[in-house]
Protein backbone atom coordinates (compact mmCIF):
# COMPACT_ATOMS: atom_id res chain seq x y z
CA UNK A 1 0.00 0.00 0.00
CA UNK A 2 1.38 3.40 -0.93
CA UNK A 3 1.79 5.66 2.09
CA UNK A 4 0.16 9.05 1.53
CA UNK A 5 2.11 11.82 3.26
CA UNK A 6 0.41 14.68 1.42
CA UNK A 7 -2.01 16.99 3.25
CA UNK A 8 -5.70 16.04 3.27
CA UNK A 9 -6.71 19.43 1.90
CA UNK A 10 -4.92 19.00 -1.45
CA UNK A 11 -7.42 20.12 -4.06
CA UNK A 12 -7.85 18.82 -7.58
CA UNK A 13 -8.49 20.89 -10.72
CA UNK A 14 -10.76 18.11 -11.98
CA UNK A 15 -14.49 18.76 -12.01
CA UNK A 16 -16.67 15.87 -13.12
CA UNK A 17 -20.18 17.26 -12.92
CA UNK A 18 -20.64 19.06 -15.23
CA UNK A 19 -17.61 18.06 -17.29
CA UNK A 20 -15.22 21.01 -17.60
CA UNK A 21 -12.81 20.59 -20.57
CA UNK A 22 -10.40 23.27 -19.34
CA UNK A 23 -10.10 21.82 -15.85
CA UNK A 24 -9.77 18.36 -17.37
CA UNK A 25 -6.86 19.60 -19.51
CA UNK A 26 -5.25 21.22 -16.46
CA UNK A 27 -5.49 17.95 -14.53
CA UNK A 28 -3.98 15.90 -17.36
CA UNK A 29 -1.14 18.41 -17.78
CA UNK A 30 -0.46 18.31 -14.03
CA UNK A 31 -0.22 14.52 -14.04
CA UNK A 32 2.00 14.42 -17.14
CA UNK A 33 4.39 16.91 -15.52
CA UNK A 34 4.67 14.50 -12.58
CA UNK A 35 5.27 11.49 -14.85
CA UNK A 36 8.09 13.35 -16.64
CA UNK A 37 10.18 13.10 -13.46
CA UNK A 38 9.36 9.43 -12.84
CA UNK A 39 12.09 6.80 -12.69
CA UNK A 40 10.43 3.48 -13.45
CA UNK A 41 13.19 1.62 -11.55
CA UNK A 42 12.71 3.61 -8.31
CA UNK A 43 9.79 2.53 -6.12
CA UNK A 44 9.62 5.89 -4.33
CA UNK A 45 9.05 7.72 -7.62
CA UNK A 46 6.29 5.32 -8.65
CA UNK A 47 4.60 5.64 -5.25
CA UNK A 48 4.60 9.45 -5.38
CA UNK A 49 3.25 9.38 -8.93
CA UNK A 50 0.42 7.04 -7.90
CA UNK A 51 -0.61 9.37 -5.06
CA UNK A 52 -0.42 12.45 -7.30
CA UNK A 53 -2.55 10.82 -10.01
CA UNK A 54 -5.09 9.47 -7.54
CA UNK A 55 -5.59 12.84 -5.88
CA UNK A 56 -5.60 14.85 -9.12
CA UNK A 57 -8.20 12.62 -10.77
CA UNK A 58 -10.24 12.28 -7.54
CA UNK A 59 -10.05 8.49 -7.88
CA UNK A 60 -11.33 6.15 -5.20
CA UNK A 61 -8.51 3.80 -6.16
CA UNK A 62 -5.49 4.38 -8.40
CA UNK A 63 -3.17 1.45 -9.02
CA UNK A 64 -0.02 1.15 -11.12
CA UNK A 65 1.18 -2.41 -11.74
CA UNK A 66 4.78 -3.03 -12.80
CA UNK A 67 5.86 -6.23 -14.56
CA UNK A 68 9.08 -7.70 -13.16
CA UNK A 69 10.82 -11.02 -13.82
CA UNK A 70 8.94 -13.09 -11.25
CA UNK A 71 5.80 -11.13 -10.33
CA UNK A 72 3.68 -8.04 -10.94
CA UNK A 73 4.55 -5.32 -8.43
CA UNK A 74 1.59 -3.27 -7.20
CA UNK A 75 1.45 0.38 -6.08
CA UNK A 76 -2.00 1.30 -4.78
CA UNK A 77 -3.57 4.56 -3.60
CA UNK A 78 -7.06 4.69 -2.07
CA UNK A 79 -8.99 7.72 -0.90
CA UNK A 80 -10.68 5.97 2.04
CA UNK A 81 -14.04 5.40 0.33
CA UNK A 82 -12.99 2.00 -1.07
CA UNK A 83 -11.16 -0.82 0.76
CA UNK A 84 -7.47 -1.36 -0.08
CA UNK A 85 -6.73 -4.48 -2.15
CA UNK A 86 -2.93 -4.56 -1.95
CA UNK A 87 -2.86 -7.99 -0.26
CA UNK A 88 -5.28 -9.41 -2.83
CA UNK A 89 -3.25 -8.06 -5.77
CA UNK A 90 -0.12 -9.68 -4.30
CA UNK A 91 -1.82 -13.05 -3.75
CA UNK A 92 -1.73 -15.92 -6.25
CA UNK A 93 -5.29 -15.24 -7.44
CA UNK A 94 -4.65 -11.50 -7.57
CA UNK A 95 -1.52 -11.96 -9.68
CA UNK A 96 -3.48 -14.23 -12.05
CA UNK A 97 -6.17 -11.53 -12.36
CA UNK A 98 -3.57 -8.85 -13.17
CA UNK A 99 -1.90 -11.09 -15.77
CA UNK A 100 -5.30 -11.57 -17.39
CA UNK A 101 -5.80 -7.78 -17.47
CA UNK A 102 -2.43 -7.39 -19.22
CA UNK A 103 -3.74 -9.48 -22.10
CA UNK A 104 -6.77 -7.26 -22.72
CA UNK A 105 -6.83 -5.88 -26.26
CA UNK A 106 -8.92 -2.67 -25.93
CA UNK A 107 -7.31 0.63 -24.88
CA UNK A 108 -9.30 0.44 -21.67
CA UNK A 109 -12.09 -1.74 -20.31
CA UNK A 110 -14.68 -1.49 -17.58
CA UNK A 111 -14.27 -4.32 -15.08
CA UNK A 112 -17.24 -6.55 -14.36
CA UNK A 113 -17.91 -10.18 -13.52
CA UNK A 114 -19.29 -11.08 -16.93
CA UNK A 115 -16.51 -9.72 -19.16
CA UNK A 116 -13.33 -9.79 -17.04
CA UNK A 117 -12.32 -13.14 -15.59
CA UNK A 118 -11.76 -13.22 -11.83
CA UNK A 119 -12.79 -9.62 -11.11
CA UNK A 120 -13.26 -9.24 -7.31
CA UNK A 121 -16.52 -7.76 -6.04
CA UNK A 122 -14.67 -4.76 -4.59
CA UNK A 123 -13.72 -3.62 -8.12
CA UNK A 124 -17.22 -3.96 -9.58
CA UNK A 125 -18.89 -1.24 -7.53
CA UNK A 126 -18.04 1.61 -7.81
CA UNK A 127 -16.98 1.13 -11.43
CA UNK A 128 -13.34 0.32 -12.20
CA UNK A 129 -11.34 0.64 -15.41
CA UNK A 130 -8.12 -1.02 -16.61
CA UNK A 131 -5.67 0.67 -18.99
CA UNK A 132 -2.93 -1.70 -20.28
CA UNK A 133 0.22 0.40 -20.63
CA UNK A 134 1.19 0.69 -24.29
CA UNK A 135 1.39 3.55 -26.76
CA UNK A 136 -0.81 3.91 -29.81
CA UNK A 137 1.80 2.63 -32.29
CA UNK A 138 2.25 -0.73 -30.56
CA UNK A 139 0.52 -3.91 -31.68
CA UNK A 140 -2.29 -5.02 -29.40
CA UNK A 141 -0.67 -8.24 -28.21
CA UNK A 142 2.92 -7.21 -27.50
CA UNK A 143 4.37 -7.61 -24.01
CA UNK A 144 3.36 -4.61 -21.92
CA UNK A 145 5.42 -3.11 -19.05
CA UNK A 146 2.41 -2.87 -16.75
CA UNK A 147 -1.10 -1.56 -16.38
CA UNK A 148 -3.07 1.24 -14.79
CA UNK A 149 -6.25 0.56 -12.81
CA UNK A 150 -8.65 3.30 -11.69
CA UNK A 151 -11.83 3.08 -9.62
CA UNK A 152 -14.47 5.75 -9.09
CA UNK A 153 -14.81 7.01 -5.52
CA UNK A 154 -17.89 5.92 -3.63
CA UNK A 155 -20.81 8.30 -4.16
CA UNK A 156 -19.45 10.05 -7.28
CA UNK A 157 -21.42 10.30 -10.50
CA UNK A 158 -20.16 8.00 -13.24
CA UNK A 159 -17.07 9.02 -15.18
CA UNK A 160 -17.89 9.78 -18.79
CA UNK A 161 -16.06 8.76 -21.96
CA UNK A 162 -14.32 12.12 -22.35
CA UNK A 163 -12.72 11.70 -18.94
CA UNK A 164 -11.68 8.10 -19.66
CA UNK A 165 -10.15 9.19 -22.98
CA UNK A 166 -8.08 11.78 -21.13
CA UNK A 167 -6.79 9.09 -18.75
CA UNK A 168 -5.88 7.02 -21.82
CA UNK A 169 -3.58 9.87 -22.90
CA UNK A 170 -1.87 9.65 -19.49
CA UNK A 171 -1.50 5.86 -19.80
CA UNK A 172 0.05 6.17 -23.27
CA UNK A 173 2.46 8.86 -22.09
CA UNK A 174 3.44 6.73 -19.09
CA UNK A 175 4.11 3.79 -21.42
CA UNK A 176 6.35 5.93 -23.65
CA UNK A 177 8.30 7.25 -20.65
CA UNK A 178 8.90 3.67 -19.50
CA UNK A 179 9.98 2.57 -22.97
CA UNK A 180 12.41 5.49 -23.32
CA UNK A 181 13.96 4.74 -19.91
CA UNK A 182 14.44 1.07 -20.76
CA UNK A 183 15.96 1.88 -24.16
CA UNK A 184 18.34 4.34 -22.48
CA UNK A 185 19.48 1.64 -20.07
CA UNK A 186 20.04 -0.83 -22.90
CA UNK A 187 22.10 1.68 -24.89
CA UNK A 188 24.26 2.51 -21.87
CA UNK A 189 24.82 -1.03 -20.63
CA UNK A 190 28.52 -1.99 -20.88
CA UNK A 191 29.29 -4.57 -23.53
CA UNK A 192 30.07 -8.10 -22.37
CA UNK A 193 33.59 -9.43 -23.14
CA UNK A 194 32.30 -12.04 -25.62
CA UNK A 195 30.35 -9.33 -27.49
CA UNK A 196 33.54 -7.27 -27.88
CA UNK A 197 35.40 -10.31 -29.25
CA UNK A 198 32.66 -10.88 -31.81
CA UNK A 199 32.99 -7.27 -32.97
CA UNK A 200 36.76 -7.67 -33.39
CA UNK A 201 36.35 -10.91 -35.35
CA UNK A 202 33.90 -9.35 -37.75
Amino acid sequence: MVKDDTPDNVSSPMDFSPFDPLKNLEAVAEVIKTIRHLSWSYAGDIARTVIKCGKTFLAGRFVVCVCSDDCIEVYEYTDGTVPPLQKYFESESGQAFLRHCLELAPDYVSLNKNETEGTPDELCEPASYVFPLRHQYEKRHVVKPGLLLMQEPLGLARWNKRFLDSVLVVAEYLAMVIECERLYKLVNEPEKPDEKLEDVGS
